[in-house]
């Protein structure tokens, strides 16, 4: 725990939200920011093969940043829209001011990012993809 919150690490959290199951939890996870140097990531639902995926599930990014912004407002604060680290970026980013972390959301259902995607990513089966949304690896 201690050497992960060390400066020269970039520590990110991503949390799928899934309605009626996690949702509830969404002030606890930007909770974790206030004095933790980390990026959560709210990341919406995305269909595979054999996870139960339904619209019913998902919960949309501007839900997503509703659900952060009456949390800050709770605590009597408010999080800023941050502009993105890279022309690339898959995450929308916000920081609640004075916090040392950082929220994020991505949006692949509701805002996708697939023109300005250029990463590769390992799935838990252990194929290579250039898309998540792929059917092969």
């Amino acid at each position: 725990h201690d050497v992960a919150m060390q400066d020269e690490f970039n520590l990110k959290v991503n949390c799928v939200l899934l309605r009626g199951v996690n949702d509830d939890e969404v002030g606890a996870f930007v909770d974790l920011t206030e004095h933790l140097p980390i990026e959560v990531r709210f990341l919406e639902f995305m269909p595979f093969v054999k996870n139960g995926w339904s619209a019913n599930k998902l919960v949309s990014q501007a839900d997503i940043v509703e659900r952060i912004q009456h949390h800050a407002g709770s605590r009597g604060t408010k999080a800023d829209r941050l502009p993105p680290d890279s022309p690339n970026d898959v995450a929308r980013l916000w920081r609640v001011p004075g916090w040392r972390g950082r929220l994020g959301v991505i949006a692949s259902m509701t805002d996708a990012f697939c023109g300005g995607c250029n990463r590769l990513r390992l799935t838990t089966e252990g194929e290579l993809r250039n898309c998540l949304f792929g059917e092969e690896g």
